[in-house]
This record gives C-alpha cells, sequence and structure tokens, in this order.
C-alpha cells in the first residue's frame, strides 16, 4: 500500500476518531443519555430514534459519541482493533469526564450495531469504582459468544439487547462472510442472542407486533420512531 495513501488515512482517521463536529458532549443537562451509533457514524438515520424519545417525554441530553473513520473509509471500522480500540477508549473517557463535573448524574448508554461493540468495550475500561444506570443496544453486530461480564461490572441496572432473526444481511450474511465487531464469522448477536449468560442481560426478541410501530426486523428497525417512543423511551426514562 503505498505511503501517500497510509499517510492520509492517518489523518482522516485522526479527524474520524475525534469526532468533535458530531459530539453533542457541552449540553449542560445533568443526566445524560450517550448514543454510540454503527460505522457509519451518526446522521439523519437516526433522527426517528431521537424524536422518538422527546415524544415520550425524555428532556435528558442525548450525546452522541462519534467514532471510527470518516468516509468514504467506514468500511474500516467494522473490524480494525486500533479504531475500536481509541473508541473504546474515547466513550470511557467521556463517561469519566461526564461524572467528575456531575458526581450525582444519571447515565445510559443507547447503542446501535458496531456501536454496541464500542459501549461493551468502552464500558470495560472503566475503572473499578465507575458505573452506568442501564445499557440498551440496539441489532448488536458482535458475536453471541461475547463476554458480557466486563462491562457489566460497570452496569448498576440491565442490559437490554434487542435482537431480530429477519436482520438477514448486515447480522446474517455481512457477518458471516466478513465477521462480527469482535472479528468472529459468525451470525451476531443482534441475530440470533447472546449465548452466554448474565443476571443483568434482559433479551428481548423480535416481535411481529411490533411491525406498527415501524420495527420491520430489519437492520434499522428498532432506531424508528414510534418504536423508541413506545418501547426504548420507559427503558431509559
Amino acid at each position: 500500500m503505498p505511503r501517500w495513501f497510509l499517510a492520509v488515512l492517518a489523518i482522516l482517521l485522526v479527524l474520524g476518531l475525534c469526532g468533535c463536529a458530531s459530539d453533542d458532549i457541552s449540553s449542560p443537562g445533568h443526566d445524560v443519555i450517550f448514543f454510540i451509533p454503527g460505522v457509519a457514524g451518526d446522521g439523519p438515520r437516526y433522527s426517528g430514534l431521537r424524536k422518538g424519545l422527546r415524544d415520550a417525554g425524555i428532556s435528558d441530553s442525548v450525546a452522541t459519541v462519534s467514532w471510527g473513520a470518516p468516509p468514504p473509509f467506514t468500511v474500516l471500522n467494522f473490524q480494525d482493533r486500533a479504531i475500536h480500540h481509541a473508541a473504546e477508549e474515547k466513550l470511557a473517557r467521556r463517561i469519566g469526564d461526564w461524572l467528575q463535573e456531575r458526581p450525582s448524574a444519571r447515565i445510559r448508554i443507547l447503542a446501535h450495531s458496531a456501536g454496541c461493540g464500542a459501549a461493551l468495550g468502552g464500558l470495560a475500561r472503566l475503572p473499578e469504582n465507575t458505573s452506568v444506570d442501564q445499557l440498551i443496544l440496539l441489532a448488536p453486530s458482535v458475536s453471541p459468544q461475547y463476554d458480557l461480564s466486563p462491562a457489566a461490572a460497570h452496569v448498576r441496572g440491565n442490559i437490554h439487547v434487542f435482537a431480530s432473526d429477519r436482520d438477514d444481511f448486515f447480522l446474517g450474511w455481512r457477518c458471516r462472510t466478513f465477521g462480527t465487531y469482535d472479528n468472529i464469522k459468525t451470525e451476531a448477536a443482534g441475530k440470533i442472542g447472546f449465548a452466554s449468560t448474565n443476571n443483568k442481560l434482559i433479551s428481548h426478541a423480535y416481535e411481529p407486533a411490533w411491525q406498527a410501530l415501524g420495527d420491520e426486523g430489519d437492520h434499522f428497525g428498532a432506531t424508528h420512531r414510534e418504536f423508541a417512543a413506545s418501547v426504548l423511551a420507559p427503558l431509559v426514562k
């Protein structure tokens, strides 16, 4: 690979991992919901999720923790360990900074797809005496055998996992062919659930009745506005 390409890529990675443009981290609110998007980053596709939470009366700050390489290099965000480590460290740092300024704040983590891997890894990196109140994983693209224990040790409440056996392309074919966030070629936990058990884990398998809320069981189904307002909002209130 040409050296000039590696240099350009390094610059873009630094800019992407800084994520200053899309991090809503300066909100004066006390309690917070940290949102970690998938490999393509934050954008209009998640607007329904935010609107749904507002519809349900959740007024807490929703702070996006951006991560990874920017377009057109987002494909690297699927499995590059250096990118993953930086993302996980960034989330752990954000949580620590927030609690340092607001020691009594309630912190909930809401993540989607590969962002779930960054969320789990980031929580596992927290100091022993640091924890968040709740973790919600939407269509996690980590392997079913992913060890939840290191992250669960830093969650006071529950770990809610939303999985859909209809997510055939992203969490089925793609993960079987190219690998999950943790580099295992298998259908992801967001499709077939976690094999490991944890007393904090609450699994939510896809329900056909959710179609009425805009969730067709596809990769972004759980981010629809009506679904967020009716199903997700009660979990973070």
